[in-house]
């Protein structure tokens, strides 16, 4: 009987260590599912600090490129009241020259009727 009894403690034995070891494997895979899950939450933590990062980025980004266009805005119209300006002036040179070629046309075509007067008039003379 010693010998039942003997195997009896003995189960007994092995169905606790069984247990023990179920409940330390049960724990150890909690403690992984709670180390996955802490590691899960840094990566979020993270990724929201890198997105953060990134809109203020963006957002000085948008302001630069604002800035820019405002620049070349503003310059585009310079540019075009320049050119206005130079066009007008332009256009007054060209009147003026115009307005002294008729002059020397004109002086030259009065030149030509003295001289063909003078020329006639030493003829005749």
């Amino acid at each position: 009987m010693n010998d039942n009894f003997s195997f009896l403690g003995l189960e007994q034995h092995l169905s606790s260590a069984r247990q023990v070891n179920d409940m330390a494997s049960m724990l150890q895979q909690q403690a992984e599912a709670a180390a996955i899950k802490r590691r899960g939450a840094e990566a979020q933590i993270e990724s929201s600090k890198i997105l953060a990062d990134q809109r203020e980025e963006l957002e000085v980004m948008r302001a630069s490129i604002n800035a820019l266009l405002k620049h070349s805005l503003e310059q585009a119209e310079q540019q075009k009241i320049k050119m206005q300006e130079r066009d007008k002036v332009e256009t007054e040179r060209y009147r003026e020259n115009l307005r002294f070629s008729k002059i020397a046309a004109w002086t030259g075509v009065v030149g030509i009727i003295i001289g063909i007067v003078s020329v006639v008039l030493q003829f005749t003379i």
